[in-house]
């Protein structure tokens, strides 16, 4: 073996040391890329399944009267000529009266008073 034979070996051996210090690096940064790449799967999964789920209440708003219906109610949307009964606990009460009557609220300054001393009187306003 001559000396082209021994420079071989030592850059053959060079190589092999400089492979095994980075491998593990390397297989690492694979195995983190892997993962985030499998939660990026996940999650675009997910939002798959979630826009199918909004896509079909838009399908059932668009064609739907009892839907429609269920959605407008749920917003507070009345008919021409209907009467729409607002129920508030004693807290949301308190919160209401107390940011004064906003635009479109129509309730009668009257019972609003009424309501007002009411709670005055029992101490929670």
């Amino acid at each position: 073996m001559g000396f082209k034979g021994l420079i071989a070996i030592l850059c053959l051996s060079l190589a092999v040391v400089g492979l095994g210090a980075t491998l593990p690096r390397t297989i690492k940064a694979w195995q983190t890329t892997r993962a985030r790449l499998e939660e990026k799967l996940a999650e675009l999964d997910s939002l798959r399944r979630e826009k199918e789920g909004l896509e079909e209440r838009i399908r059932a708003l668009e064609t739907d009267p009892a839907f429609q219906e269920l959605t407008l109610r749920r917003f507070g949307y009345a008919r021409e000529g209907e009467t729409l009964f607002l129920v508030l606990k004693r807290d949301e009460l308190k919160t209401f009266l107390s940011r004064g009557e906003s635009e479109g609220e129509t309730i009668p300054p009257k019972l609003l008073e009424e309501l007002s001393a009411k709670l005055r009187e029992e101490g929670e306003f």
